[in-house]
């Protein structure tokens, strides 16, 4: 009887570490450095949180506003020791990190050799600068700094997400349309050429006409270790080849996104994360609720949050005490631990008009931005932490 129940049990434990979605008491009781970030009390009153609370230093790094090199619609800004990677909408085009010297473009937009469909993020591989793009037949493609396609990986499925993990494995996020789909995540060795893990997620949720396919999940990584949060999970796990291992929990209560009522779900009466960038002592985060967002960060060595609260803002950043200049929405992170934001040129104009008493106090360097033209390429803001 034993030797029968054996081979049961070892398969329901197996489904049970395979799912992306069960881990979150398993986490409390045995990962020592989970985080639970309490968002159940939002701020009421106004409340400002300054730079100079986690920040030492700022600096300014106008871009390059040559006609070749001109910035479009929905800019991501990935910044390394040499390089600054523009990932825009239908674009990409590298920057000097010193100076903000334009160097070239990458790749282009359409069916050619070296087309795209759209752009994504840029990150370290072994060593090297790799910047991404998605294909036309939803493929991954890998870029060299100098534009040369290193990898191109395409798939039978189209998935929502890809990301490298270490190796050659690579992380691929599928979003789930029915109740039939239950294949949440995958790691796939390039080597192999196959899919090496496969993660589940057999919740149901009533079918219905609306679809919620803006929902799905975003990657990130911190050091050498890769995330991934989904809409409808409160748990960020980080990803290995064989487990999902929580990391954190965003405690959202009553604002929690219901996924079995994601067909009909009203999104702005729930919690939305995005855009986590991690360090060894910090989490920052965005979080929209109710037509509002709020730049966040939280102390790991305090257990405490930090949420900004504007009387009038749509968009809450962090208050500008460094230098006495415009607010801080930090997007990204440096491979130095840097928290990098940007500045419109048409906003740093009217910060000048409205705010005179404020801008005679700015030193040199950002009196010259007074001069900027709405044309312009963004000013890229470089926030060094403190140690």
């Amino acid at each position: 009887m034993e030797k029968k129940l054996l081979p049961a049990i070892l398969l329901l434990v197996g489904l049970i570490f395979s799912t992306l979605f069960s881990f979150k008491q398993f986490a409390k009781n045995t990962i020592s450095n989970f985080s639970v970030i309490d968002l159940t009390r939002l701020p009421t009153t106004e409340n400002h949180i300054n730079i100079s609370q986690f920040a030492s230093k700022i600096t300014y790094l106008p871009l390059e506003s040559r006609k070749e090199c001109l910035i479009g619609p929905g800019a991501r800004f990935d910044l390394f020791d040499s390089i600054i990677v523009s990932s825009a909408h239908h674009q990409i085009l590298t920057f000097e990190s010193k100076n903000g010297k334009f160097l070239k473009s990458i790749g282009e937009y359409g069916n050619g050799p070296n087309g795209y469909m759209n752009s994504r993020s840029s990150f370290i591989k072994n060593g090297e600068i790799i910047i991404t793009a998605l294909g036309w037949d939803f493929s991954l493609i890998e870029f060299s700094t100098n534009g040369e396609i290193l990898c191109k990986l395409k798939f039978n499925k189209s998935p929502r997400s890809i990301a490298w993990l270490r190796d050659n494995l690579y992380a691929i996020y599928y979003e789930k349309q029915s109740n039939s789909d239950s294949i949440r995540l995958q790691i796939y060795d390039s080597n192999k050429k196959k899919i090496v893990s496969t993660f589940y997620d057999h919740r149901k949720f009533k079918d219905g006409p609306k679809r919620t396919t803006n929902f799905g999940a975003f990657f990130y990584y911190e050091k050498n270790k890769l995330f991934i949060k989904e809409f409808f999970n409160d748990t960020v796990f980080q990803i290995t080849m064989k487990k999902l291992i929580p990391a954190i929990e965003f405690k959202s209560g009553k604002y929690s996104p219901p996924f079995f009522e994601k067909h009909k779900f009203d999104y702005l009466q729930y919690h939305n994360i995005q855009t986590i960038l991690e360090t060894e002592q910090l989490i920052f985060f965005e979080l929209y609720f109710k037509k509002r967002g709020y730049n966040c960060y939280f102390d790991k060595r305090t257990n405490q949050i930090k949420i900004p609260n504007y009387k009038d803002l749509q968009i809450n950043g962090f208050e500008n005490d460094v230098d006495g200049f415009m607010p801080f929405y930090p997007t990204t992170i440096s491979n130095r631990n840097e928290l990098i934001g940007f500045l419109e040129p048409y906003k740093i104009k009217k910060w000048f008009d409205e705010n005179p008493d404020k801008a005679v106090k700015l030193p040199p360097h950002l009196q010259k931005l007074r001069n900027i033209k709405e044309s312009d390429n963004p000013v890229v803001m470089i926030v060094k932490l403190k140690d």
